[in-house]
């Protein structure tokens, strides 16, 4: 029975990882359809699919740039929220203390832009400038955000000549990171999404990543497969172990339930044995005791006939 037991647990976890890959493969497939555009007959179905395709891609885009924290503005819209900052008096004080600064724009929420004003002295300077009501709606300083010689601008331009458009498609919007010593420049991209680092001190490119879209991370398919596996052995060990156990314990209590005249059945027979050997055994006293009286009585007779 524990060979059986054995065997049917090594089938069960083989069709368990089998099943598993099939699934996976299937997921993939799923995805890869998912992604690709439907073909459907029929002009007005065509004309409605692209229409809603579009309205989609708009969204989503809507949607990453809320996302993104870092958005260049065009030159023009740029330049008409610096004049507004500089005509705020209280704008054009904090920059007379800063001194030397530069300056970079990105678009905010609701019509809003945010000039960075970054200076030698380590401070930096958020202004929020409203361009539908032409005023500064807020205004904040911090002291180290900024680490010394990263030019964001510059950056961008760095990022931009190494990006190409050929190989990759033309970018939505790109964000600036920092990390460590160096700057990270993502773009986004109907694709997928393509990462730029850069050696700021150098100002060279030193890493290009790019992620497709619906593309897994290599670890992920590297080591699931084997995570799987381990936990299918385990549990199929485990459950080997728990059906074992039961089995074993109902056999031997069925083996005491079942047929309890059975098991006396040798006693019986024993018993059986020992009354016949007793009854031979007064067979052969009664047979003595009658040969003792048949002698007794030819001596009786040998007396009287003297």
């Amino acid at each position: 029975m524990n060979k059986y037991y054995l065997v049917i647990g090594a089938l069960a976890v083989a069709s368990l990882i089998v099943a598993a890959y099939l699934l996976q493969q299937l997921t993939v497939e799923y995805d890869d359809e998912f992604q690709e555009q439907p073909k459907k007959e029929g002009h007005l179905y065509a004309e409605t699919e692209k229409y809603a395709e579009k309205e989609k891609i708009r969204a989503q885009k809507q949607d990453v740039r809320k996302m993104f924290e870092f958005t260049f503005l065009e030159k023009e819209k740029a330049e008409e929220a610096q004049r507004i900052a500089q005509s705020d008096d209280i704008t054009h004080a904090v920059l007379q203390v800063l001194g030397e600064y530069e300056v970079e724009a990105s678009r905010g929420p609701l019509n809003m832009v945010i000039l960075r004003y970054s200076s030698p002295k380590e401070w930096v300077l958020h202004v929020t400038v409203n361009m539908e009501k032409e005023r500064v709606e807020s205004i904040s300083a911090t002291r180290g955000m900024v680490p010394p010689g990263m030019n964001l601008k510059e950056v961008m331009e760095i990022a931009e000549k190494r990006f190409s458009q050929n190989e990759f498609g033309k970018p939505l919007i790109g964000k600036i990171l920092q990390s460590g010593k160096n700057a990270e420049v993502v773009f986004l991209t109907e694709e997928g999404t393509v990462t730029v680092t850069i050696d700021v001190e150098e100002k060279k490119v030193v890493n290009l990543e790019k992620q497709e879209r619906g593309q897994r991370p290599a670890e992920f398919v590297t080591w699931w497969p084997w995570l799987l596996l381990v936990t299918l052995l385990v549990a199929g060990v485990v459950g080997v172990l728990i059906l074992r156990r039961p089995s074993e314990s109902a056999e031997s209590i069925k083996e005491e339930s079942e047929n309890p005249e059975d098991r006396k059945a040798p006693e019986k027979e024993k018993e059986k044995e020992k009354e016949k050997e007793k009854e031979k055994e007064k067979e052969k006293e009664k047979e003595k005791e009658k040969e003792k009286e048949k002698e007794k009585e030819k001596e009786n007779r040998e007396e009287k006939g003297k």
